[in-house]
């Protein structure tokens, strides 16, 4: 009986094995120092992107092809530079007629097309990153500089110190911001998912929240408040300044105390 077991748990483990698109190893890797103050931006089309702290001054990045009937040529990873800022993109060289250039915006994977790209990106600490994909999650965690990440399927976690802003359509949205001082608006979007926004005490913030289908509930107090229905409320965080504005339409919205 154990034996038949375990034969069965292999078959599985072999049928779930062959789900996965095979990747392959060393694809891209780039490494370049970037100044403080400037702005990595990664741009996807299909595939994560995975973002952590970077140890020194240099921007760090490997991309990873993945793909079972596709030739992973066709996707070249290009690294473009302009005002001490760096892009490095996913651009699918079939889908373009033509010699092209840049990160050709707009391009994407031909419908037989199953190519993947998974970033794997270290961040400077005094450096802002930009966060794209269409069909994949974004992690960036653990980051000091702003973030800014924008997906239509799949899941955004972020973490980091001042400044962050999240849109997905089809994914919650977890974001955690240690001392979210400034002027600059924070925003948090989605069309079919959660938000869940934690936030130290001390925050100043004019908060805008609003769902169509679920519930909105603040763990930090709300002075100013004013329900004008039942998934919509206003209110200030502190002293207000800055505006916070989170939104969804399937989901629920919560701001958690940063413990």
């Amino acid at each position: 009986m154990r034996i038949a077991i375990a034969l069965r748990a292999s078959v599985v483990l072999l049928a779930m094995a062959a789900c996965v698109p095979p990747a392959r190893a060393d694809d891209f890797n780039f490494s370049e120092r970037i100044e403080a103050g400037r702005t990595l931006e990664i741009r996807n089309i299909n595939g994560k992107v995975n973002a952590t702290p970077a140890s020194g001054e240099t921007v760090e990045v490997s991309a990873i092809k993945r793909t079972r009937r596709g030739n992973p040529d066709d996707v070249e990873i290009r690294v473009l530079r302009s005002g001490g800022n760096i892009t490095v993109c996913a651009v699918y060289l079939k889908t373009v007629p033509g010699p092209t250039e840049g990160c050709s915006a707009g391009n994407g994977p031909s419908r037989n097309s199953d190519i993947s790209v998974e970033f794997n990106v270290r961040v400077p600490a005094r450096s802002a990153l930009v966060a794209r994909t269409v069909n994949g999650a974004i992690d960036a965690l653990g980051l000091t500089g702003s973030v800014d990440a924008t997906t239509v399927n799949g899941d955004i976690r972020l973490s980091t110190v001042r400044f962050a802003q999240a849109q997905t359509v089809n994914g919650t949205i977890s974001a955690q911001i240690a001392n979210p001082s400034g002027s600059e608006s924070l925003s948090f979007e989605t069309v079919n998912g959660d938000i869940t926004l934690s936030l130290p005490t001390s925050t100043d913030a004019r908060v805008s929240a609003q769902t169509l289908n679920g519930t909105i509930r603040s763990e930090l107090p709300l002075t100013n408040s004013e329900r004008l229905s039942k998934t919509r409320l206003l209110g200030t965080l502190g002293s207000g300044g800055r505006d916070l504005k989170l939104k969804t339409l399937n989901g629920g919205i919560t701001i958690r105390r940063q413990g």
